[in-house]
């Protein structure tokens, strides 16, 4: 039987979180074209590393949440949690599991920048 050690399972997590963050370089740059183009590629590396290991703080682990997470660092800034809608989603209890409460936050994300441009 093949018995994997817990440090096993943090350097294969570790390998998948690098394997994403270069991912998401070129990912940006397509997507999110003007808004990062006043970055090099290693101030975008930068702030792709801080934006993972930020969303991982909140305890995020899959890949698609940790992506949704630095489109709203990239949208928002980097002060995105002290945002008074986002406060409310972050400290939320009713919100338990993390890629959940960060999944909703990209919700309502979406629904205040859809509010902004119907005031715009």
């Amino acid at each position: 039987m093949l018995t994997i050690r817990e440090a096993q399972m943090d350097v294969l997590a570790e390998a998948r979180f690098d394997h994403l963050k270069q991912w998401l370089l070129p990912h940006l740059r397509a997507s999110f074209a003007v808004e990062v183009a006043d970055k090099d590629d290693d101030t975008l590396r930068g702030f792709i590393g801080a934006g993972v290991e930020r969303a991982r703080t909140y305890g995020a682990t899959r890949a698609a949440t940790l992506c949704k997470f630095v489109h709203l660092w990239v949208l928002f800034g980097d002060g995105l949690e002290a945002l008074p809608w986002a406060e409310r989603v972050l400290r939320d209890p009713s919100l338990q599991d993390p890629n959940t409460r960060l999944e909703v936050l990209a919700l309502v994300a979406r629904e205040h920048l859809a509010e902004e441009e119907d005031r715009a």
